[in-house]
């Protein structure tokens, strides 16, 4: 599922613990990839950028080169979305890190996502029955209890599928928000 094209996790993280913003990595591209797919238009860059970064003093140049850094991963990331080929790449840790860290990764990716959707405006009328479906198992998502999760085999297998479907249904809410235009 990964890209060559996909920002790299920790390389997104170090630029978001740079300009002090208080989100994960997985949260930030979450966000992105549901204003996207919630079929936000030119300002998709402008919401995501004051979500995550908020206001920038004009004399913040770390946070000014952290900027410009984005907007060459968002451009990225909607021509995953938007282009041939398999879409979207979750931005998630590396299969080599703990479970642990890769399931709180997709709950909050799943949050951010959901939070783009909702940074749109998107009323849940607008969708059809199975997108809000899909909507309602991302709030699912957002809710599971990761404490007591322990790194087994099973485990690992339903996280792949968890991953799997989080990947497909935000494909999903893109497809349904491109046919409206």
């Amino acid at each position: 599922m990964s890209e060559p094209s996909a920002p790299d996790y920790d390389q997104f993280a170090e630029r978001l613990r740079s300009a002090d913003a208080g989100l994960s990595p997985a949260e930030a591209h979450g966000t992105l990839c549901g204003l996207i797919c919630g079929g936000g238009g030119a300002e998709v860059e402008a919401l995501w950028q004051e979500a995550v970064l908020g206001e920038i003093a004009p004399g913040d140049v770390l946070a000014q080169e952290c900027r410009q850094q984005w907007r060459a991963a968002a451009e990225r990331t909607r021509e995953s979305i938007e282009g041939a080929g398999l879409g979207l790449s979750l931005l998630l840790p590396p299969d080599d890190r703990p479970l642990e860290e890769r399931a709180v990764a997709l709950h909050q990716w799943s949050r951010g996502f959901l939070y783009g959707l909702g940074l749109l405006g998107a009323p849940q009328g607008r969708f059809s029955a199975q997108t809000q479906e899909v909507l309602g198992d991302f709030a699912e998502i957002t809710r599971m209890d990761l404490d007591a999760l322990e790194g087994s085999e099973e485990n690992e297998e339903a996280f792949e599928e968890l991953r799997e479907f989080v990947w497909v249904a935000a494909m999903l809410v893109y497809e349904e928000m491109a046919r409206r235009g």
